[in-house]
């Protein structure tokens, strides 16, 4: 990852290209105070624009979107735009926000242009919504076992068969600064 400050979701964001023709949306499983506090130092890292979600953000471009810790994150089209959706919904893999709920919406917006990316953590959250990406036509890339602190998410959806590459971060780095700028994976 070069010159990455930190590892993890935030090193990864470091390297991304810019600018992104995409949103990038993440739901990581912390508490709400330290989700603030990530999308604050994930753009001062990245320097893409970075908030925690709010209700009916509409996905732009060269955005990141992190989902507020207590809620889960959703996409659903109103009026022809994606937008955010959050609720505070039962727990899914005992967490909130959990990478399922969005990964299945995302894949029902977007289809074949859906990425979902599994990182190193505990539980399997990640496997059944990685199956609908990959249902709609999409992709997935989990990271690989000997660089994860946890392989559980990235094992389970291994597990499940429903993923398309298994990558190292700055294998992860170098796909995105080739793939971003452009439409296909």
């Amino acid at each position: 990852l070069g010159e990455v400050v930190e590892p993890g979701v935030p090193g990864i964001f470091a390297e991304l290209p810019k600018p992104l023709r995409c949103p990038v949306l993440v739901a990581q499983h912390m508490p709400p105070f330290f989700t603030a506090t990530l999308a604050e130092r994930i753009q001062k890292i990245s320097g893409i624009p970075t908030s925690e979600a709010r209700d009916g953000m509409p996905l732009l471009p060269n955005s990141i979107i992190i989902a507020p810790g207590d809620y889960h994150m959703r996409i659903r089209v109103d009026g022809g735009v994606p937008r955010v959706v959050l609720d505070q919904g039962p727990q899914i893999n005992s967490v909130r926000p959990a990478v399922d709920p969005l990964f299945a919406s995302a894949a029902s917006v977007f289809g074949e242009k859906c990425l979902g990316v599994v990182l190193t953590g505990m539980g399997a959250d990640g496997a059944e919504g990685s199956k609908k990406i990959k249902e709609s036509g999409g992709w997935v890339i989990i990271q690989s076992q000997e660089t994860c602190v946890v392989f559980g998410m990235p094992g389970a959806v291994k597990a499940a068969g429903a993923f398309d590459y298994v990558m190292s971060p700055s294998d992860l780095v170098t796909l995105f600064k080739e793939k971003l700028r452009c439409s296909t994976f």
